[in-house]
């Protein structure tokens, strides 16, 4: 029994040794290719260029929320039959020239976008490579970055018109995060949510007033 005890240290060390330290936070970076497109990594790069992905950004464009009109009944069918998704990242050029692309040819879309090492590590899952933008047409997803041909030609086989049937009032949606954290309700700001939260509150009872003819010392 004394060598047991004498030995356990000695033990307790080589399984410390053999575990390693407790993994740290994974730290994903973002690198900005010379075609806008953006790529990420969870190796420090040895240029400047690169930026550590820390979450909580968003992106500056599309004040919008949802169609203000249903959809034609072509491109709503198109729509559940040949889905369009592209994720993309804030700060990427080739994302915004393929989401102007959509735009203009008036395809209804979905965009997942990447802010967050949570949001990259998911993303690992649709391309390996992590590189965005990325699209998928009817589940077929094409290769990484932006290529207007190649999208247009997914687009045209898939269906799509090439110029926009779209209502006028329609209005695409918001970029959503990956993992599927949204952000404060559209049209909706702090001060506005916070008094609407007050406005819902429960308000506290006013008592009545005391009845002269009630008997002593009775309450309501």
């Amino acid at each position: 029994m004394r060598n047991v005890l004498r030995l356990a240290p000695g033990l307790a060390l080589g399984f410390a040794l053999a575990l390693g330290p407790a993994p740290a936070a994974w730290a994903v970076y973002k690198v900005v290719g010379p075609d806008g497109s953006v790529t990420f990594t969870d190796v420090p790069p040895s240029s400047g260029d690169a930026t550590l992905l820390s979450g909580g950004q968003t992106r500056a464009r599309a004040p919008s929320s949802s169609a203000g009109e249903e959809l034609p009944a072509r491109l709503r069918q198109l729509e559940q039959q040949a889905p369009v998704v592209v994720y993309t990242a804030p700060g990427c050029k080739a994302c915004d020239d393929g989401i102007q692309l959509l735009r203009q040819r008036g395809v209804p879309y979905s965009e997942r976008t990447i802010v967050s090492p949570q949001d990259a590590q998911a993303f690992k899952a649709f391309d390996p490579q992590l590189q965005v933008p990325l699209l998928s047409v009817a589940g077929v997803k094409l290769s990484p970055g932006f290529n207007a041909g190649a999208w247009n030609q997914a687009l045209d086989s898939a269906g799509y018109p090439q110029h926009s049937e779209l209502p006028k009032d329609y209005r695409f949606p918001i970029p959503r995060s990956l993992t599927g954290n949204a952000a404060a309700a559209p049209g909706l700001s702090a001060g506005t949510q916070g008094a609407a939260g007050r406005a819902s509150a429960p308000q506290p009872s006013v008592a009545p007033p005391p009845d002269p003819k009630a008997p002593p010392g009775f309450k309501f």
